[in-house]
């Protein structure tokens, strides 16, 4: 494994320890740069006292066999802001850093959503040319977060598969892999082949709601054995009615779709299985192929609109942007935000005209139709958190700029009431 520098954000001296202490302390072993860095100087100590606070960080730092920087934010007062951002942007530069990892956001403490985000947006500001903070530019490749607190949850900054925990789940009745790539983003491809591959498990993609997604530049569709990709209505490309269509680089499994697509037909009298009547109606094919030919220019305009609207929505405190990997080409099908009094929100914006969702309020684990597996509520606690959190814009290509304004100040104004 090759050495990399480290960086590691916390709101406060221990909560880097707290959340990843281990991992901190096996970095370090195998020989990689980590550096903690604190946005706070933390809560006194039991006799009041922020200096010893202070040395106590320095200590465990030690023992950990890490660097540690204290930035001194005020405590339980961080403010996603332009210093805040650039003080933390120009330690990035010194130390370099390959991957960052930032805390998932726990609502519990004020400081932790701030932090988070000011964490996130300092990567993009140290990789600027032109700017005033001090430095050669970089910018850290990998983002990963990680819970500050004693909970042990692994979080995805996607709404993908958490790959950390796929191999765990595997059992001997396991016929196979199927990474959904949710909302336009792509899941962690390259693990998920690999573990394919340590048991002998064919990959199917669900692509449907992904089409022209990458991950390191390789699209969707040409990582598993097969992928299904969906033309209805809503999707990026979309026909009069419905659609579907399934790609494969497999010729076994080509010939057996197109079999079942038809009724299991060889020929026009020869049955070789049982099968069905999927075939494309002609009317939606025609469709399908004049849409087709626009899906860059789709895919470019809804990419553009989803960065205007990240521009717009971290300036507001209660909502937080998911993080955008440099490693994957997300495709927005769905514009999808966290944010805080969510179903007030939402009934805000839907009452002033915007077609807001939320997708999905309900998990599949606690679906009725699902309830036979016998999952109950903190099963998946991060799909519920999702559930609780998520709200959803529309970013399609028919969007105006105005349009999108609207939207933003229309979010920005149902906060800003509630501080009044």
């Amino acid at each position: 494994m090759s050495k990399s520098s480290v960086v590691v954000v916390g709101p406060h001296p221990d909560d880097q320890e707290l959340g990843m202490g281990g991992t901190i302390a096996r970095l370090a072993r195998q020989g990689h740069r980590v550096h903690l860095i604190d946005m706070t100087n933390g809560e006194p100590t039991p006799n009041g006292s922020v200096e010893a606070r202070a040395r106590e960080s320095a200590a465990a730092a030690a023992v950990l066999g890490v660097g540690r920087t204290l930035l001194g934010l005020k405590n339980r007062e961080v403010v996603h802001d332009i210093p805040s951002r650039h003080a933390l942007a120009a330690l990035y530069r010194v130390h370099r850093p390959n991957v960052i990892f930032v805390p998932y956001p726990v609502d519990a403490h004020p400081d932790h959503v701030a932090v988070t985000r000011i964490a996130e947006d300092a990567r993009f500001d140290a990789k600027l040319t032109k700017s005033a903070i001090p430095g050669e530019p970089w910018y850290p490749k990998r983002i990963i977060y990680y819970y500050c607190t004693h909970l042990r949850m692994n979080f995805v900054p996607t709404f993908c598969i958490d790959v950390s925990q796929l191999e765990q789940a595997i059992t001997p009745r396991t016929k196979a892999l199927v990474p959904v790539h949710l909302t336009g983003d792509v899941a962690e491809m390259p693990r998920i082949m690999d573990i394919a591959k340590r048991h002998k498990l064919p990959i199917i993609e669900d692509g449907c709601q992904s089409l022209l997604g990458e991950y390191q530049g390789r699209r969707v569709g040409t990582w598993g054995n097969a992928t299904a990709f969906s033309m209805h209505p809503l999707k990026i490309i979309n026909v009069w009615g419905d659609a579907g269509i399934v790609v494969t680089n497999d010729d076994e499994m080509n010939r057996r779709v197109r079999l079942l697509r038809n009724h299991g037909l060889r020929n026009r009298d020869e049955m070789e299985i049982l099968g069905y009547n999927s075939r494309l109606d002609s009317t939606q094919a025609v469709v399908g192929k004049w849409i087709v030919r626009q899906l860059p220019d789709i895919v470019a305009k809804r990419i553009e609109n989803a960065a205007y609207f990240d521009a717009g929505f971290r300036t507001i405190p209660q909502i937080r942007v998911p993080a955008r990997r440099a490693e994957t080409k997300n495709v927005y099908l769905l514009y999808v935000l966290f944010a805080r009094e969510r179903d007030a929100l939402l009934k805000h914006c839907i009452d002033r005209g915007i077609e807001a969702k939320v997708h999905y309020p309900i998990p599949l684990h606690l679906q009725d139709a699902l309830k036979y597996l016998g999952y109950k509520v903190g099963d998946f606690p991060i799909a519920e958190r999702h559930c609780r959190e998520v709200i959803s814009f529309p970013v399609d290509q028919h969007l105006s700029r105005e349009e999108q304004d609207y939207v933003i100040e229309t979010v920005r104004e149902f906060y800003a009431g509630k501080r009044q």
